[in-house]
C-alpha cells in the first residue's frame, strides 16, 4: 500500500523567485515558489506528488541543493509540512508514478493528481483508519515531541491534538476535523475534502534532505501499519446484472425485455426513446422500469434526470433516462480494527531508520552532539 506525499519547504534568506530560477538552472522544477506569511519565512517550495521510493528520495535532494545553493535555508519559525494522499496509489510502481508526476508538473505547471486522480487513487481510507491514524500519534506525542526541537513542540502553528477529543469523535471526517485545531493542528484535515490529503505539521523547517525523508517514511509507516496491519478491509460483494432482457424476463414480455436491452447499453435510453421504440405511453415506460429495478435492484438502475443531461423542467418529462449497469456494489468497504495488534508509532519502522531516530532524539535530547 503506497500513499502519496508533497513536502511544503518553508525557508528563509531567499526569495521565491531566486529559488525558481535555481531550480530553473538546476534543470528541477516544483508545484510552487510562493510566499508565506508567517513571521521568518522567506518562501515556500511545494513539490509535486511524490511516491515514497528511492527515486523520490533523490529527488528531494537534488531539490534541497539547490535551495542550498540559492542561499534558502530552514531557519528559526519555518517549518516543513507533509501532505499525504488519503487515498493508496493504484495499480502503479512507486518509481513510475513519481516519474510520470515530475514530467507532468514540468511540463503543465499542474499536479498529476488534479488531472488523473480517478485513475491513480483508490478510495479514501475509511474514517475508522483515520481514527487510529490521529490516536496513535496523539497517544505517542510525547515521543514524537522528542524527535523535533523544542520549537516544534506546543507551538501555536501546529498544536497537540486533545487525545480524549480524538477519542470521544465520532468515526467520521467531519467529527475528527472539529475534534483538531483546524489548520494550526499537528494534524490537520481541512485539505481531505479539498485536495484530497492529511497534513502533518509538526516538522521543523530544514533543507537537510535526510531529514526530510526520515520524516516521510516515519509517517508513511504510521498509515500504511495502521491500514495493512491494524484494520482488516470487508469488501463489498460485486453483483452482475443480466446479460440480456431474455435472460431476465419470460419470453412473452416482449417490450419489457426490449427495454432492457435498451437500458443495459453505455448510455441506457431515455423515455421518449423507448416509447417510440415500443409504442408505449409514459406511464407504462415508468412501470416497466420499476419491473426491472424489482428484477435486478434498485442500486443497479441508475436515473439520469433531464436535467442532468442539460435540460429545464419546462422541455417536458419524457428526457429523463435510465441506465442498467452491468455490474453494482451491494454496500460499502469497511475496514474492521483487528485485536492485539501493536499501536506504538515505531510498529513496522525498519532497524536503519529506527536506530536514525534513535541518534536524532539523543542529539536532540543533548545525550550526543547533534550530527
Amino acid at each position: 500500500m503506497i500513499h502519496l506525499f508533497g513536502i511544503e519547504f518553508e525557508t528563509s534568506g531567499a526569495s521565491p523567485s531566486r529559488i525558481s530560477n535555481r531550480f530553473s538552472r538546476d534543470g528541477l522544477t516544483a508545484a510552487e515558489f510562493t510566499t508565506d506569511c508567517s513571521a521568518g519565512v522567506d518562501a515556500e517550495t511545494v513539490m509535486m506528488p511524490l511516491a515514497p521510493c528511492e527515486l523520490a528520495y533523490d529527488y528531494i535532494r537534488q531539490c534541497c541543493a539547490a535551495l542550498e545553493a540559492a542561499g534558502a535555508d530552514g531557519g528559526r519559525g519555518c517549518g516543513m509540512h507533509v501532505h499525504f494522499s488519503n487515498a493508496a496509489l493504484l495499480q502503479m510502481e512507486a518509481e513510475q508514478f513519481c516519474g510520470e508526476s515530475i514530467c507532468h508538473t514540468a511540463e503543465t505547471g499542474r499536479l498529476i493528481t488534479q488531472d488523473r486522480s480517478a485513475e491513480l487513487l483508490g478510495d479514501p481510507m475509511t474514517a475508522s483508519e483515520l481514527k487510529d491514524i490521529m490516536c496513535r500519534y496523539t497517544a505517542q506525542q510525547s515521543v514524537i515531541n522528542s524527535m523535533h526541537p523544542r520549537s516544534r513542540t506546543n507551538n501555536r502553528m501546529t498544536q497537540a491534538l486533545r487525545l480524549e477529543d480524538i477519542e470521544g469523535a465520532a468515526p467520521s471526517v467531519r467529527a475528527l476535523r472539529d475534534a483538531t485545531h483546524g489548520k494550526f493542528g499537528t494534524i490537520n484535515l481541512q485539505p481531505w475534502t479539498t485536495i484530497s490529503t492529511i497534513e502533518f505539521r509538526q516538522a521543523a523547517g530544514t533543507i537537510d534532505a535526510e531529514k526530510a525523508i526520515a520524516w516521510v517514511k516515519f509517517i508513511h509507516n504510521l498509515i500504511t501499519w495502521t491500514r495493512t496491519e491494524r484494520f482488516e478491509e470487508s469488501t463489498a460483494t460485486t453483483h452482475t446484472t443480466p446479460r440480456s432482457g431474455a435472460s431476465a424476463f419470460a419470453a412473452q414480455a416482449r417490450r419489457i425485455r426490449m427495454v432492457y436491452d435498451m437500458l443495459r447499453t453505455a448510455n441506457g435510453a431515455s423515455t421518449q426513446e423507448i416509447m417510440l421504440a415500443t409504442g408505449v405511453a409514459e406511464t407504462s415506460v415508468r412501470r416497466m422500469v420499476s419491473e426491472i429495478r424489482n428484477r435486478v435492484g434498485d442500486a443497479a438502475v441508475v436515473t439520469h434526470t433531464q436535467q442532468a443531461q442539460g435540460a429545464s423542467y419546462g422541455d417536458g418529462t419524457d428526457l429523463t433516462r435510465y441506465q442498467v449497469l452491468e455490474t453494482w456494489i451491494d454496500g460499502t468497504t469497511t475496514a474492521t480494527l483487528r485485536d492485539g495488534i501493536n499501536s506504538s508509532v515505531w510498529s513496522g519502522i525498519n532497524d536503519d531508520d529506527f536506530d536514525w531516530w534513535q541518534d536524532r532524539i539523543d542529539a536532540l535530547s543533548g545525550r550526543t552532539p547533534p550530527s
